[in-house]
């Protein structure tokens, strides 16, 4: 055989090989299809994947996801149940998912611009958006450095939509702190005096007028979300007691280790946070999750 027909042979071969890997991918690898969103590609059985509904930010909310099949369990186990992002891993097979999109136009102009007098005579900026007769009101808390408009970033925005939508009504407004701005803009964090504490009794303020408005009853219920300094803000809330905040949420944020297990309360951990503060913390915020499972 020449030395020519030797190297088709091996160009052939070559080709064979290109196309058997394109278009069957190596053993245990499957493709994932995002119709509508993002996160598609081939990927191996039990590798962890995210995906990303595509949707608008004005009008739009994730009410759910359609699958081919059953993928397990989600993060949070409530990946298909309505949240526009989630993370699963990739079973033994194929995978085509479609988010289903709800209506629901809200837009930032439409939150109601609020100015008071703050607890030190200063401007206190809120906005806000509550229903007739709300479920609940649920405050959102900026984390250093940041003010009232973290509510309109996109995530918590999102956030406040889903809460709008099931009937919620919400507020944000800035840290005495970020008001003046001075020091890292952050909330005072500190409940054992309430009358040295100014962000508390801006709180105070805020839920006075919207009272005094008929907005909200001493029936109705109070919950508050926060990131970073603004999470531990919200769990200050919720410990303290006295403003009616009766659970909450935090992200990015450490825990405490003086805890009320009766007081409903989450942390959503960031897993590489190096924020110093933060990471030399967690193991109070794992003390907290072993606490509230007694």
């Amino acid at each position: 055989m020449t030395l020519e027909a030797r190297l088709q042979i091996c160009y052939v071969l070559h080709f064979l090989l290109a196309m058997a890997f394109l278009l069957h991918p190596g053993q245990g690898q499957h493709q994932l299809s995002v119709t509508n969103g993002y996160g598609g590609g081939t990927y191996n059985a039990g590798e962890k994947v995210h995906v990303f509904a595509k949707y608008s930010q004005e009008n739009e909310l994730v009410s759910g996801w359609d699958s081919n099949v059953d993928i397990g369990n989600t993060d949070g186990k409530l990946g298909l149940k309505g949240e526009w992002h989630f993370s699963f891993n990739m079973p033994a097979s194929d995978v085509t998912l479609r988010p289903r999109l709800d209506q629901f136009p809200l837009e930032p102009k439409q939150l109601i611009d609020l100015t008071l007098k703050s607890s030190t005579g200063t401007e206190l900026p809120v906005w806000y958006y509550i229903p007739k007769n709300p479920v609940g009101v649920v405050g959102f808390f900026h984390g250093s450095g940041g003010s009232r408009k973290f509510l309109t970033n996109p995530q918590p925005w999102y956030t406040a939509r889903q809460l709008v939508h099931a009937g919620y009504g919400i507020f944000a407004t800035s840290s005495q702190e970020s008001i003046n701005k001075v020091g890292k803009k952050r909330w005072n964090t500190k409940w054992n005096s309430f009358c040295s504490n100014n962000d508390l009794k801006n709180i105070k303020i805020v839920l006075e007028k919207f009272s005094s408005r008929g907005l909200i009853t001493n029936e109705t219920n109070l919950h508050a979300i926060g990131m970073s300094n603004g999470g531990v803000f919200a769990y200050t809330l919720v410990q303290a007691g006295g403003l009616g905040f009766s659970s909450g949420l935090s992200t990015c944020a450490h825990g405490d280790l003086n805890i009320d297990p009766s007081l409903p309360f989450m942390w959503q951990m960031c897993e590489n946070d190096s924020q110093e503060s933060v990471a030399r913390k967690k193991g109070n915020s794992v003390a907290n999750y072993e606490k509230l499972l007694k």
